[in-house]
């Protein structure tokens, strides 16, 4: 059994992880040579000696924490900027490199995934979706927002490093397919006709397909390029699976789009805001796995604190 199998099957008993941030450490001290070199020695951020004011103490310990704050902001923003960039290399290997009949190997995403995952433990959703949002291109700001909602749902279910690079892999190539639809309808400034639908949803069989061709990608991102837009009650495409038909895996991915899609905003339409974006997904009843999207709560709501 896996580590995603595993925690899956016990996905019930998790609970949101606790933000991780470095504590300060402020030692007062008695001797002012002898006393700072200890401190420091001990990883100390400053050393305030007594006697001291009290107006002199709250104005030393607010500047050191700004000043440390900005730098953690400055490193935390390089981070998650690598971590897009890298998301973005892959979406230019499959928007541009395909079309123009170049090769995407599982190398080209493997090499991506780790600092993706890191961007994402490190920055958190909210900063990833922030950097996202600048990006021009519609269609890779969706499948950025999707990825950073996959990662983070993995890393609030406590899924291993491993687990969560699988499904940044997953998320980053669902939907390939879309390089093959044509730039008219994948980016009018409006709502597709039911022509223009039915063109749309051959993505998901194209994508398949060209990933087939290369050769070489586990099954599992085969399974969520070609499955994300199946629903558990069999009312999805293009293959109408239904309940256990439909792997985990992709009931993850397919929770992400849905809500990514419901957020983002469109040239046609505003985003929604979160909590009713969330309720959208909640009143779908059962064409989404209802322990998953209790689980996903966390990660969608979490991320407009």
């Amino acid at each position: 059994m896996t580590d995603i199998d595993t925690v899956l099957g016990l996905r019930r008993q998790f609970e949101a992880p606790a933000a991780h941030h470095a504590p300060r450490y402020f030692v007062i001290g008695a001797d002012r040579h002898h006393g700072g070199t200890q401190a420091r020695a001990l990883g100390a951020s400053m050393t305030l000696f007594r006697p001291f004011a009290p107006e002199d103490l709250l104005g030393d310990i607010s500047a050191d924490c700004a000043a440390s704050f900005s730098v953690e902001l400055a490193q935390i923003d390089d981070v998650v900027c690598a971590g897009v960039d890298a998301a973005h290399r892959v979406f230019l290997k499959i928007f541009e490199g395909l079309k123009a009949g170049q090769g995407l190997s599982l190398e080209d995403v493997l090499e991506q995934e780790e600092v993706i995952s890191n961007a994402l433990y490190k920055g958190g959703l909210q900063r990833w979706l922030e950097v996202v949002s600048l990006h021009h291109n519609s269609t890779y700001r969706h499948c950025l927002s999707v990825t950073g909602f996959a990662v983070a749902f993995a890393q609030h279910l406590g899924f291993s490093s491993r687990d969560q690079r699988r499904l940044a892999r997953a998320a980053l190539l669902h939907d390939l397919g879309k390089a093959c639809i044509p730039l008219s309808i994948l980016d009018k400034p409006g709502r597709l006709t039911e022509p223009e639908m039915a063109e749309m949803q051959r993505h998901c069989k194209l994508g398949y397909d060209l990933l087939l061709q290369q050769g070489g990608f586990p099954s599992e991102s085969l399974d969520v390029v070609l499955h994300h837009h199946e629903l558990l009650d069999g009312s999805g495409y293009p293959d109408r699976l239904s309940n256990t038909q439909i792997s985990d895996v992709v009931r993850m991915v397919t929770i992400a789009d849905i809500y990514s899609a419901l957020i983002e905003r469109r040239s046609y339409r505003a985003g929604m805001d979160r909590h009713e974006a969330f309720l959208v997904l909640e009143s779908m009843g059962g064409k989404l796995d209802r322990d998953l999207l209790r689980a996903f709560r966390g990660v969608a709501l979490g991320a407009a604190t």
